[in-house]
């Protein structure tokens, strides 16, 4: 289910103003858990309605947890190509993939053919990752994907250039030495997965340490970007190192939803910060390269 709903939301962050939107998760109706909220923010929902159901005693979690996802703007600058002989599941090379960005650091959202092949918005996002094919892809889209190249654009390739009919593909295959190839203002990068996700490119991949024991989100804020942590295991996880949102972090506040606690976290000389994540625990951070006010 959260698979699909990030398709979803990968559409209302991929495609142009007048067509992508917000996206509101809508359910039946009675309690709606902090599990299932959760899940729905880090999916990228900035809305949640909920059928024939008020705000009463106890809500105020969610309140919290949403409050803070409706005005947020999308902070993934990465995009993960979808086959098209993909299902909805984690099944295969491209749920490999999609599993290895997350836990490496990668905030991506997801890209169809359909997609790339029609006009998209495209000022946030300088990558694209295509997992390994299981067959040719059509002529439209390998052209699509040179073209992105071309215009400064990395494009990563697992496992290789991929396969397609005409002879674009035959003469950039013919000029890459040693798993790259410089295409006009950006390139193509081939290797295996775990290569790839190594490569230099221009993602801002978050670097932190223990980053695979929480699902995170990011949106991005005028002064800084706010992250959506949360730690689904049952002892508590550390993060520590440098967020990619802003850099060098010089200040940072954590408001966690379940408990209400509201911190300001030190940050350190060299800009990068320490953050305990709860066992069941969601949590709202800022960080930003500028110094808070309260601290002046």
């Amino acid at each position: 289910a959260l698979l699909a709903a990030r398709f979803a939301v990968a559409a209302a962050h991929v495609l142009p103003p007048k067509r992508g939107r917000p996206v509101a998760f809508e359910t039946p109706g009675g309690k709606l858990s902090e599990e299932a909220c959760a899940r729905a923010v880090l999916a990228g929902a900035t809305r949640i309605v909920t059928k024939g159901m008020r705000y009463a005693d106890g809500d105020e979690i969610r309140v919290r947890m949403m409050s803070r996802a409706l005005a947020q703007k999308p902070g993934n600058d990465t995009l993960l190509y979808v086959p098209d002989d993909s299902s909805l599941s984690f099944a295969g090379a491209f749920g490999k993939a999609a599993k290895t960005l997350r836990d490496s650091g990668y905030c991506y959202d997801y890209v169809t053919s359909a997609v790339l092949t029609n006009e998209f918005g495209t000022s946030r996002y300088r990558t694209l990752f295509v997992p390994a094919l299981t067959r040719s892809l059509p002529t439209p889209v390998f052209e699509r994907l040179a073209k992105l190249a071309e215009s400064g654009w990395t494009v990563l390739c697992e496992g290789g250039l991929p396969n397609a009919p005409g002879a674009l593909r035959r003469d950039l295959s013919a000029k890459m030495k040693r798993g790259e190839l410089r295409h006009g203002k950006g390139r193509f990068v081939a290797g295996s997965l775990r290569e790839l996700v190594e490569r230099p490119n221009p993602a801002r991949r978050e670097r932190l340490s223990g980053l695979a024991k929480v699902r995170m989100a990011r949106f991005s804020a005028r002064d800084g970007s706010w992250y959506f942590i949360h730690n689904p295991g049952k002892a508590a996880a550390d993060l520590e190192g440098r967020f990619a949102g802003v850099g060098k972090v010089k200040s940072a506040v954590a408001m966690y939803v379940f408990s209400g606690r509201v911190d300001v976290l030190p940050a350190r000389e060299d800009g990068t910060l320490r953050l305990t994540v709860p066992p069941t625990e969601s949590l709202w951070a800022f960080v930003s390269p500028h110094r808070l006010k309260e601290e002046r």
